[in-house]
């Protein structure tokens, strides 16, 4: 029989946010319930689709270039394709080093709000008031 601190958590993990805050969290990578799975989905997002949007990038600022020669000099200009990739990488880096932040930081606060599951003004009453 599960107490009323593990019955808050699992309906937690079971509702959507509580999935999405799962994956993102750090927590998740140790206590979440699908800690397998979401080490898994994190080695899959940061080696294999960060590194080949990389090296993608990287080639194609290497292939695509165009260089403008004038009397003087000679200017190599880096392919606008490479170029937004890397911006736009690093948009998606910033964003998602704070998705993973708050994520973690609600994940630490539903732990510690389902510690007052017992209470009948804590957290697992609010979680029920809501559906």
């Amino acid at each position: 029989m599960q107490g009323p601190r593990q019955e808050c958590l699992n309906k937690f993990y079971q509702s959507n946010a509580g999935k999405a805050i799962d994956a993102l969290s750090l927590g998740g990578l140790f206590w979440g319930p699908n800690k397998l799975g979401n080490v898994k989905l994190w080695a899959e997002a940061t080696l294999g689709k960060y590194g080949i949007l990389t090296t993608s990038a990287i080639i194609a600022n290497k292939v695509g270039t165009e260089t403008l020669t004038t009397l003087n000099t000679s200017t190599t200009l880096a392919s606008s394709y490479g170029t937004g990739m890397m911006a736009g990488l690093k948009v998606a880096s910033k964003i998602s080093t704070a998705s993973m932040v708050v994520a973690t930081a609600t994940d630490i606060a539903i732990h510690g709000g389902c510690g007052t599951a017992g209470d009948p003004n804590g957290l697992m009453a609010q979680l029920q008031a809501i559906q």
